[in-house]
């Protein structure tokens, strides 16, 4: 999941100047809204073949209450979910969750949750990142260990404070983020992600994730872009 932030245009892209060190934390005001749409195509293999999938989903994320430690909790309402396999289209169904976030962007545990569930690596985890704790300026590298369970596997995440860059009317800085499991044959991932300038929210993200598995499906690629709608 991702920080708060209000809808605005996103077209033609620029570079601006270097900025000062920024200190990222996800930041929000109660009752605010944010719509994103997820594209994904996925290469996966099944009995031997091969299987072409493509996921479209709208979410609609309401930020309903901020705790006194700074934690942020999120109302998620998946108002589209279409699976097309092989060209055949079906809409899915998803209930309305309760995510809570850090201000360092870490998803708190629901224990609601479904505990093999949490214990089984996903492609999601490759992207599972945190914000640092001290403040980054454009040209700064840094590495993060999440650190796995009996099941999951430790992951590396190699950041660059890449640029600024404004697209359309948002201002935002970019990352650009590889990430692997620490383990032989393990998946790996690249990503780029663009932060609303005014409260680091996510204005866009596209990353590649490789040798991993979707809903029991072991895929050779998962593409996806999301962007803010």
């Amino acid at each position: 999941m991702t920080a708060m932030g209000s809808p605005r245009p996103a077209i033609a892209a620029r570079t601006v100047r270097p900025a000062e060190p920024v200190l990222f934390r996800v930041s929000g005001k109660v009752g605010q809204e944010r719509r994103t749409e997820m594209k994904a195509a996925i290469t996966a293999e099944k009995d031997g073949e091969s299987v072409e999938i493509k996921i479209n989903i709208i979410t609609l994320a309401k930020l309903t209450a901020i705790d006194p430690n700074g934690d942020l909790r999120l109302n998620v309402i998946t108002e589209r979910f279409e699976l097309t396999v092989m060209g055949e289209t079906v809409e899915q169904e998803a209930d309305p969750v309760e995510v809570v976030l850090s201000p360092r962007n870490e998803t708190r545990p629901d224990p609601k949750a479904d505990s093999e569930a949490l214990d089984v690596t996903s492609q999601a985890d490759m992207r599972d990142w945190v914000f640092p704790e001290a403040p980054k300026a454009i040209g700064d590298r840094w590495t993060d260990i999440r650190k796995g369970t009996k099941k999951k596997s430790d992951v590396q995440f190699d950041f660059v404070f890449d640029r600024r860059e404004v697209i359309g009317d948002f201002d935002c800085y970019v990352w650009k983020i590889a990430s692997r499991e620490l383990k032989e044959g393990g998946m790996v991932c690249e990503e780029t992600v663009w932060f609303d300038r005014d409260d680091t929210s996510v204005v866009k993200s596209e990353a590649t994730v490789r040798n991993g598995q979707y809903s029991g499906v072991r895929f050779t690629e998962f593409k996806s872009t999301q962007v803010r709608i």
